[in-house]
């Protein structure tokens, strides 16, 4: 049998080496602030400006959110690898990058009522923020609306040209070169295809697939880099619980 003293060394390790590890982890990009098994969601705070949940970490809503509802979701998924871009099943796959596979996809909705961005997320790691390697694809609620962003291909534009949708990829420094952040800040080629008219309504889905050649958006010498797959998430909130006295 250990003695007393024995078992209190062993424990003083163990804690030590978890500490060591929590050290490791890398710093992530903010998103949901909420997670565990299955779907999460993050719930804005009137008085206080917070958002309430599980975690006392939740982060801060920005000023002009104008609802008292959950912001944002977010959902652990099976991570699933299709060969090529024609293997794409209705669900959420990845195909390049190689090491890309994605067991987290949030939705996060901006604060900004007038001209709202829907963002979804895709990552590995688990809610909520994931661990970093990640790629957010960010729609234009207003020209989703307009039917500007519709059914069938939409072309990926360089910001300077267009912010219907944009894009940012990010490879953390503890996965094999490259690393940076690619996205459509500048010249950028790609077509996002949804497969159902993307709807604003309560339980819709937002099925796509996505082919990309993104550019450096850190400065960096990095080469474009190709991110391809696809997506399907469902809405849990509609813009009119996000935004309730907007008017368009």
């Amino acid at each position: 049998m250990r003695s007393a003293s024995g078992l209190v060394v062993m424990g003083l390790c163990a804690m030590a080496t978890c500490a060591a590890c929590a050290d490791e982890r890398p710093n992530v990009p903010f998103g949901p602030t909420t997670g565990g098994d299955g779907v999460s969601v993050v719930e804005a705070d009137e008085d206080s400006g917070r958002t309430s949940g599980d975690d006392e970490d939740a982060g801060v809503v920005d000023a002009g959110t104008d609802a008292s509802v959950p912001a944002s979701s977010c959902e652990q998924i099976e991570g699933f690898r299709s060969i090529d871009s024609t293997d794409l099943k209705s669900a959420t796959s990845t195909v390049t990058p190689a090491d890309f596979v994605v067991t987290r996809q949030a939705i996060r909705w901006s604060a900004d009522c007038e001209n709202p961005i829907l963002t979804v997320e895709l990552s590995d790691g688990t809610c909520p923020t994931g661990y970093g390697h990640q790629l957010a694809i960010s729609f234009s609620i207003n020209d989703i609306e307009d039917g500007v962003i519709t059914v069938g291909g939409n072309a990926l534009l360089p910001e300077a040209e267009s912010s219907r949708i944009t894009a940012r990829y990010t490879r953390p420094s503890r996965l094999v070169l490259p690393h940076g952040t690619w996205g459509t800040c500048a010249g950028v080629t790609g077509m996002l295809v949804f497969l159902e008219a993307p709807e604003l309504t309560a339980s819709a889905s937002l099925q796509a697939r996505y082919e990309f050649l993104l550019t450096p958006c850190d400065a960096s010498t990095n080469a474009p880099i190709e991110v391809d797959g696809s997506f399907k998430l469902q809405l849990r909130f509609t813009l009119n619980e996000i935004c309730p006295t907007r008017i368009h």
